[in-house]
């Protein structure tokens, strides 16, 4: 009775995944700040916004036109001008090599920023692009992989070094513990791989959402699934009785 509370519970949270677990996938987003913990505040004037001390002490006298909280000791700011990006310091003085058409911050000491040509990582201790290549969508790294993709929305994946995995999908998830939900470019079937793109199981799937807490569900057809991520990367699968 125990087991089919719990299978029900995890039904109710993840059917909503079904049909839309990649929807989000093809959008970048920005880390949500710690503001509690930061020293610094947000504030604006009649001149732009800026950051100051907690105290109401600006940090600088610059002000911008949009100003981000401070990531990993920069911040991304947006210039009143030319309404391009750039990253300052504490002191309010630009410290990236150039400005960007967009830019978010920094995650693990990288950031996804844009040019004319499109969107690619740069280095947080140089401020170098990681590689010559540009893409349609770039994603933050997460384990040491980043997913980008091309303008007809090929997805591949990228190491911190700017060097591409071999393969290519529909659609992939971050990782996560060392797994990636991916989507297959030619069955469109879902399936878990590994950072070397070797799936960690046989079964692929018509849905399938990321793991949480070592749990995911998937669809093959009519039948529902439960799977549960073992400590040696194994999954074991449950069928779900409606």
């Amino acid at each position: 009775m125990l087991l089919t509370t719990i299978v029900v519970v995890m039904v109710v949270v993840n059917s909503s995944c079904f049909g839309c677990a990649f929807a989000s996938l093809k959008h970048g987003s920005k880390t949500a700040p710690d503001s509690l913990n930061s020293p610094y505040i947000i504030k604006s004037d009649k001149n732009g916004e800026y950051h100051c001390r907690r105290n109401g002490t600006p940090l600088y006298k610059n002000r911008f036109w949009k100003v981000d909280p401070f990531q990993e000791g920069v911040a991304c700011v947006q210039d009143k001008e030319s309404k391009k990006f750039l990253y300052i310091d504490t002191s309010g003085k630009m410290v990236s090599k150039q400005k960007y058409v967009m830019a978010h911050d920094f995650v693990g000491g990288y950031a996804v920023v844009r040019d004319d040509r499109g969107e690619f990582h740069i280095n947080l201790k140089n401020w170098k692009a990681l590689s010559d290549r540009r893409f349609y969508k770039a994603r933050d790294f997460h384990e040491g992989l980043a997913a980008v993709s091309n303008e007809d929305e090929d997805w591949f994946f990228e190491d911190t070094l700017g060097t591409l995995l071999k393969k290519k999908y529909a659609s992939v998830s971050d990782f996560h513990e060392g797994i990636a939900l991916v989507e297959d470019e030619q069955t469109g079937k879902f399936f878990y791989a590994d950072k070397k793109e070797k799936p960690i199981c046989e079964n692929q799937y018509d849905e399938a959402t990321d793991f949480v807490n070592d749990t995911a569900t998937a669809k093959d057809g009519r039948v529902k699934v439960l799977l549960i991520l073992k400590k040696d990367k194994t999954i074991e699968t449950l069928a779900i009785k409606k």
